[in-house]
């Protein structure tokens, strides 16, 4: 197969974890196989940071195709940042998402792709297009329960996030048809290939609608055991330049 696009995920993947407004760019070594890979295929990253926080990283491998944000709800082309879909959560939705998050007093934050930061998900934000959901600091003791209450809400997806802290966890909410699985479809759409022309990478729980979505799955060496469970191959980790691996390996060598 001859690989058309790779769409990686940020954190973890292409990036060293860190303060999302400070993290550091991708490693030289990667940098240089993208610059390579560039003049043979498009770049772009499926993340679920917004774009105001992932538009250094673009600008800095000079990403030339289309991104997915906010964990799926948001395309956009990857120079310009303009917006080419979007995916907004439903009234009923918010409402019962809102329920939860006062059950148990949860910071929950809201994004609707173009205000700059995230709000507060208050009671005044339900009249707003919402198109992702952010629950922070989710003790685990609660994980369970929590989950099952989201998972009851009709027409939403919810995806735990990889956390450095292990007494907690996270969530991301979105519409259920805007994972990075139905964002990846689209963006084959607008690049005009097929899925199976794309490599996806990642590394966690969010990252698997990604990887199902494209031909060559890669999970990284520090990726969640579930995301191995399903990849084609398993790359080094993102402090070993895992990135630069897949590229050498499927793209300048294909």
């Amino acid at each position: 197969m001859k690989y058309k696009a790779i769409m990686m995920d940020v954190d973890r993947t292409l990036c060293p974890q860190g303060d999302m407004e400070k993290a550091g760019n991708p490693s030289p070594k990667v940098l240089a196989a993208l610059k390579k890979a560039k003049k043979l295929i498009r770049i772009g990253v499926a993340t679920s940071r917004p774009i105001y926080k992932t538009r250094h990283i673009l600008e800095t491998i000079n990403a030339n195709g289309y991104s997915i944000f906010l964990g799926g709800p948001q395309i956009a082309h990857s120079r310009t940042l303009k917006t080419v879909w979007l995916k907004p959560i439903s009234k009923p939705a918010k409402e019962k998402i809102y329920t939860v998050a006062k059950k148990y007093k949860l910071v929950a934050l809201a994004n609707d792709g173009f205000c700059i930061p995230a709000f507060q998900f208050s009671r005044q934000a339900l009249s707003a297009k919402l198109i992702n959901i952010f629950f922070h600091h989710v003790p685990f003791s609660q994980f369970e329960n929590i989950l099952k209450d989201l998972s009851s809400i009709n027409d939403v997806a919810v995806t735990r996030l990889v956390t450095e802290n292990k007494q907690m966890t996270e969530f991301d909410i979105t519409d259920i048809k805007a994972t990075k699985h139905h964002a990846m479809v689209h963006v084959a759409k607008l690049l005009k290939i097929k899925p199976q022309e794309i490599i996806g990478v990642g590394d966690g729980y969010n990252d698997y609608p990604l990887l199902m979505a494209c031909g060559l799955k890669i999970a990284m060496g520090n990726a969640v055991p579930e995301l191995k469970a399903i990849a084609d191959f398993v790359a080094p980790s993102v402090d070993e330049d895992g990135v630069a691996t897949v590229i050498e390996k499927f793209i300048l060598n294909q």
